[in-house]
This record gives structure tokens, sequence and C-alpha cells, in this order.
């Protein structure tokens, strides 16, 4: 519109005087632009720290990468699955599960040199292995036989695997630390159809969180939310809510 109006208003002979046999020129219109309303950017900072996790490459294995996405490594490299990595307090080991068909172990693994040891020989079904914040022990869950699931609990070298927390008819699973090591959120239910719970390190009766809460069981503690994914079968969704269970919310969909 502003180029049209620039063209007319070259085109007029300022020095001619007016004709009246000639069409007058309409004047050039005013243009007023109204600037577009755009959404605020916020700047978040660049994440920091490694992420290991579990990756497919003629089988199941460990993989880690800076937390932007870049500097992409495989750790492992073995004939068995190799799954739920989690990183010590300090990054640089990792404890995970190797199974080899017939029942599964924790490993611990050096992030810098690839090199691994085995720290359990329990010879069992074990998973979801989670080094407490003060680097001191591993939590994790274990199943013999057709039983049920429980948390069981280790020095951090694997010595002394003990029972944490059982229930008579469900299964137990997927333990997670709180942010400051006094408290365990784990899971509580059978297969698709779980709840969390929260009970002190020290003992005592686990607590229910949110009785709305319909999960597969897997969730992370940070500060004062708790991440954790439920939905229909392959529809799952991530959701978060406070440590108490309040401010329940849906993050993707």
């Amino acid at each position: 519109g502003i180029a049209v109006a620039a063209r007319a208003i070259s085109n007029l002979d300022l020095n001619t005087p007016d004709d009246p046999t000639k069409t007058p020129t309409p004047p050039a219109i005013a243009i007023t632009i109204t600037p577009t309303e755009t959404e605020t950017v916020v700047n978040y900072p660049e994440p920091t720290g490694k992420i290991v996790y579990t990756c497919n490459i003629k089988g199941n294995e460990i993989c880690v990468m800076n937390a932007d996405g870049s500097n992409w490594q495989q750790l492992t490299d073995s004939q068995y699955a190799s799954f739920n990595a989690n990183l010590s307090p300090d990054g640089q080991k990792a404890v995970y599960v190797i199974s080899n068909e017939k029942y599964s172990e924790i490993h611990e693994l050096n992030i810098n040199t690839g090199a691994s040891v085995q720290l359990t020989d329990l010879q069992k079904n074990v998973g979801a292995p989670e080094i407490s914040p003060d680097d001191k022990y591993i939590i994790f869950h274990y199943r013999s036989g057709n039983g049920n699931t429980s948390i069981w609990i280790m020095n951090r070298d694997g010595s002394d695997p003990r029972e944490f927390y059982k229930s008579n008819g469900k299964d137990a699973h997927d333990a997670t630390w709180s942010p400051d090591g006094t408290q365990i959120l784990f899971a509580l239910g059978k297969a698709e159809n779980n709840q969390f719970y929260i009970m002190d390190f020290d003992g005592g009766e686990p607590q229910l969180i949110n009785d709305t809460i319909d999960s597969r069981g897997r969730s992370d503690w940070s500060n004062d939310l708790i991440s954790f994914d439920q939905g229909k079968p392959y529809l799952h969704d991530v959701f978060l809510m406070k440590s108490d269970g309040s401010d329940l919310r849906q993050v993707t969909q």
C-alpha cells in the first residue's frame, strides 16, 4: 500500500497548474501499520548435565547424551538386554539392569571408560535401580518366581541387599528417592493399574498421594514436583503434581 501511494505521488506534475479538463488525482491515503501481537518468548536457560537412557541398537543397550541432545554415545554392547539406567549424583557412573532371559541383575557402568561391574547376584528378576542422593544406597524392585514384586535396598557397592517394603496381593515397584533422600516414592498395584505412595526412608506406613491416579508406575521426583505417566494402553501422557498430591495437571497431549 505504501509503495502504491509513493508511485501515485511521484506521477504528479507539481509545477503544472490545475487543468479542469483532467480528472483530478486522488490524494495519497495515509496508512497506519499496526504491529501484530506476538507471544513473549521466554529465555529458558540451556539444559546442563547428562541423560542416560535405553536405546534400541540390535537390542536394548544403554546410551548417554548431553541434556541438550548433543554428543550421543552408546555405552554398552551386550548379547543381553540392558535397560533401566540411572546416573550417580556426580554423573560419573550409572547403575542399570542386564537380563539374560532367565533372571536379571544390577550392574554399574563407568560413563567415561565404559567399564562395567556386576553389583548383585540374586538370580531373580530385579529392576529400576536408583542411587540415593547421598550416593550411599541403591533402591530397586525384586520379584521371586510367581510372587509379588517388592521394594528392596542395598548398599552402594551392592552389599547387604534386603527387603524394604512389600504388600500382600499387590506389586510394589519402580521406587524413586525424594530430592533430600529422606523419603521413598513408589508405585503399588497390578499391571497397568497403580497408585503412588510415599514412605519415610526410616520406616513407617506408606501414605497414598492422590487417589485419582491410575498409572503404569514409572515416576520421578524433583524439588516439590513428581512426574509420571498415565492413560490408556499405548496412549500415555506425562502428568505433574506436587509431592503432596495437589495441583495435578497434564503436561503432554
